[in-house]
């Protein structure tokens, strides 16, 4: 994918940002939180009030996993318009770069790294790696977040499960509500409910899993954007970006154990892992087989 000469990205804005998780404590190591409330200036048939991204980097420390912290990464993207009409109207696109893969001493002393979590990307099981970019899309729908075909009947529509809360401060907890749920009030209830929406993503989780001995690591790269829905195909049809971007995000999840410090090691920014560059998804249970005949 060639962002470059399609996407503006847009600069980062650093914060101090307060995240909750379920751990003993937690430690914020980086946080961004990025509003825009100017996005339609120049833009024809735009009618966003505000767009937010918010990316909070984290360890997170448990007494019964006492050997290393946890490490993840909490991201959330929202936006508000006018009225809830219009906030059908819009959506968001994720593209994703990078790889998980766990990592251990060998017998000579040198590290070994496998990419071994399998996640789904097209409708299909693969293992977790993409070196170039690609839409971060669990089905051919390239929206984030987008329902699966046997929900595609939901009150909303493609954005049926798209999250409200009454503040946009507030990500979990019984106050929140799915599209569908909003568009299933009386009007005269609805009217009176901000019209927000916003999506989450927590990638893989770096930690020490003490049953095979292993650290498993996260080098993903993103760029979260929104686009008008009628801008976003239903089905993707190649590798290439969407045109028209209305905003967009870089966000990434970088924690890769380093067994000289004997701990994780935040790497924000850092670009593609030079690991993740070499490997490609591929059929989770080639890979196993391989992995399983090399430790023979």
């Amino acid at each position: 994918m060639n962002f470059s000469k399609s996407i503006a990205i847009v600069p980062f804005l650093f914060t101090l940002h307060t995240a909750s998780a379920k751990a003993d404590s937690t430690t914020v190591l980086k946080s961004q939180l990025r509003e825009f409330s100017n996005v339609c200036d120049g833009k024809a048939d735009c009618r966003v009030k505000k767009v937010f991204f918010s990316s909070v980097d984290m360890a997170l420390h448990d007494s019964h996993v006492p050997k290393q912290p946890m490490m993840a990464t909490h991201f959330r993207a929202g936006f508000e318009t006018e009225n809830w009409k219009d906030a059908q109207d819009y959506g968001f696109v994720q593209y994703i770069r990078g790889c998980t893969f766990t990592s251990e001493l060998g017998k000579s002393g040198g590290i070994v790294r496998h990419v071994a979590e399998v996640y789904r990307h097209y409708g299909k099981p693969l293992t977790f790696a993409q070196p170039k970019w690609t839409y971060d899309a669990t089905t051919l729908d390239p929206l984030y977040f987008g329902p699966l075909p046997q929900d595609a009947n939901r009150r909303g529509g493609r954005l049926s499960f798209y999250q409200w809360s009454p503040k946009i401060g507030i990500f979990e907890g019984k106050q929140l509500r799915d599209l569908a749920s909003i568009l299933n009030l009386p009007e005269a209830q609805r009217a009176k409910l901000s019209p927000r929406l916003f999506v989450i993503d927590t990638p893989s989780v770096s930690y020490y899993s003490a049953a095979d001995k292993r650290y498993n690591n996260t080098a993903l790269e993103f760029k979260m954007c929104l686009y008008r829905l009628k801008d976003i195909p239903l089905e993707v049809k190649n590798e290439e970006p969407i045109p028209n971007a209305i905003v967009c995000f870089d966000w990434d999840s970088q924690f890769e154990m380093d067994f000289v410090k004997n701990k994780f090691v935040h790497k924000p920014g850092s670009g593609l892992n030079s690991y993740c560059a070499t490997q490609v998804a591929e059929n989770p249970a080639a890979a196993w087989e391989r992995e399983v005949q090399g430790r023979q």
